[in-house]
């Protein structure tokens, strides 16, 4: 990994959602975030240029207005490394730590510097006790087929069965109690795309489906490059009952998780177009809940019917909650400690928020505290790390008092083409169930 060049998926605010951020955030309120991108900008052209201590000074400038990215973070320890500055590089990299985060170090030739002074041996030690196992998670069941790329889960309550998506072969299994499973989803119109997250409305026999056209999946050509459609299937017989697409803008959507209200609103969002939509009862056209360019790129969402707020995993920026009625939007402030970014699934435990963090290492499972009103985050407890079946960790449903989640989706045993790497060794799914606690 080369600081600004090309960052790691495993570091928060990469470089292509930081950079993409720029044109979406100036539309945005938010004109700190908007100096962040273009400060970052300025730093990786410097750092292309071979001109240390501009990057380094743009670096700095830009972690000012964010200083608890832990990309900015980790390009400014790179920055100080090149030009000589081992103890502050150092120092930068210990707040990384402090994040409980592996910035990936040993394999960096911009910190060679620092691999070869006598600050290293602490932050090396720090990081191996980094990998540690935390959590109590056991397996629930086991999908058969390796080749699956599960993304999604459900519950149906009623029933009392699940519901797992797969990206790969484009369709919807039901798992039973025994562990056995079906195929779920019949006689889908139009082309089957990738289907991803999931929400079963148990009341009205429904389950809610966000699909779309990704290269991960079986027979993916370009022309179904852009196309996305929220289903909902007859939770009894698996017959594909709605179909509704996205608004005919001209704009590129992709659909990626789905949410349910008790009164029959279904919220999805759309992290190609970065916004939300929310689909009325009775009605078959999507109406905007959260405009583009508020959000970088919207993933999970948990509606908590309480506090009247819908929560919106942003994958670039955090955790917000947007107000049900006036549509409010407010970024969750993180404790010291925590960052929210990189966070795909979320669900909501009582009034706590559960969070499947894959956009950092090690992933993680998070049980995220917010305060009554439902602005602050009060708490972030780390509820799985490092689990021996992670491999990309998903979505996940609550039950009753247990978090059944897709362990080891392996999306990143996929190259860009859609194929499998070479010398990829995949292995059958599993999801995994967590006993939780009572909220505190």
């Amino acid at each position: 990994m080369m600081c600004a060049k090309s960052l790691p998926q495993h570091l928060v605010l990469s470089a292509s959602l930081l950079l993409a951020s720029i044109h979406l955030s100036l539309a945005a309120e938010d004109s700190s975030w908007a100096r962040v991108g273009t400060l970052a900008k300025e730093a990786r052209a410097a750092y292309k240029a071979g001109n240390s201590k501009l990057f380094l000074e743009k670096t700095r400038e830009a972690l000012e207005l964010a200083p608890k990215s832990p990309t900015l973070l980790y390009n400014t320890a790179c920055g100080y490394s090149l030009t000589g500055d081992v103890k502050a590089a150092a120092s930068a990299l210990e707040r990384v730590l402090d994040l409980k985060l592996d910035p990936g170090i040993e394999a960096d030739s911009d910190l060679a510097a620092l691999r070869d002074s006598s600050e290293f041996p602490r932050l090396k030690a720090r990081i191996a006790a980094l990998h540690q196992v935390t959590g109590s998670a056991e397996v629930a069941f086991q999908i058969r087929e390796p080749d699956y790329l599960p993304e999604g889960i459900a519950f149906d309550s009623r029933a009392g069965v699940f519901f797992v998506s797969s990206v790969r072969n484009r369709r919807v299994d039901v798992i039973r109690a025994d562990g056995s499973s079906a195929r779920f989803s019949q006689k889908v119109t139009g082309t089957p795309l990738a289907v991803l997250g999931m929400k079963a409305d148990s009341k009205r026999r429904l389950l809610w489906a966000a699909t779309a056209a990704v290269p991960q999946m079986k027979g993916y050509t370009k022309s179904d490059s852009g196309k996305t459609a929220l289903l909902a299937f007859d939770l009894d017989d698996g017959k594909q009952k709605k179909r509704i697409l996205p608004p005919d803008d001209g704009k590129e959507h992709s659909f990626n998780d789905v949410e349910a209200s008790p009164e029959g609103e279904v919220y999805v969002s759309d992290s190609t177009g970065s916004g939300v939509f929310v689909l009325k009862p009775g009605q078959r056209v999507l109406e905007t809940f959260v405009p583009p360019g508020v959000f970088v790129s919207p993933n999970g969402l948990a509606l908590d019917t309480t506090r009247g707020v819908l929560y919106v995993s942003d994958y670039a920026r955090g955790i917000f909650s947007v107000d049900v009625v006036t549509r409010d939007v407010s970024k969750l402030e993180a404790p010291v400690d925590a960052v929210l970014a990189g966070v795909d699934g979320l669900a909501l435990f009582g009034a706590d928020l559960i969070g499947i963090q894959n956009g950092v290492l090690p992933h993680r499972v998070l049980r995220i505290s917010v305060d009554t009103a439902g602005m602050k985050v009060t708490r972030v407890e780390i509820l799985e790390m490092n689990h021996p079946a992670f491999d990309e960790p998903t979505l996940g449903a609550v039950t009753g008092r247990d978090f059944y989640f897709i362990a080891n989706s392996q999306w990143e045993r996929y190259s860009e083409d859609g194929k499998v790497r070479k010398g990829a060794l995949l292995r059958p799914p599993l999801v995994l169930k967590r006993s939780l606690e009572p909220s505190r």
